[in-house]
């Protein structure tokens, strides 16, 4: 007998491997495989405690669909959307402090150094 959600924890396995990257990718997968151990502890008997190695424990299984709510439209996206932009600035006022860029003798591996000192 298979266990439970086993083909739905290799689905989303399967996705990671594909997109090492870009695991938002498999939203959906996750989604489905938290769906389905959501259903598996909903369905059991009262007083049984169902399991299977593909399911987290069901409080676990509880606070992700809770935190993770599908989205309007039907979309499944379980992360928020990515930040597009970010700014930063800096103050202007820090001053400047006056530097000389040295170059002295070649190191042991043939390469010149540089060194940076602040002027007096």
């Amino acid at each position: 007998m298979s266990e439970a959600c086993q083909a739905e924890a290799c689905a989303l396995q399967t996705c990671l491997n594909k997109n090492t990257y870009k695991p938002e990718k498999c939203d959906e997968r996750l989604r489905g495989l938290y769906g389905c151990c959501q259903q598996m502890y909903d369905n059991a008997p009262e007083g049984a405690e169902p399991s299977s190695t593909a399911c987290p424990i069901a409080n676990v299984v509880r606070r992700w669909m809770r935190d993770h709510p599908q989205r309007e439209g039907g979309s499944s996206n379980s992360l928020p959307p990515p930040v597009l932009a970010l700014t930063v600035s800096f103050s202007s006022s820090i001053p400047k402090l006056p530097t000389t860029i040295r170059r002295s003798k070649l190191s042991s591996k043939g390469q010149n150094e540089f060194r940076t000192t602040l002027n007096d």
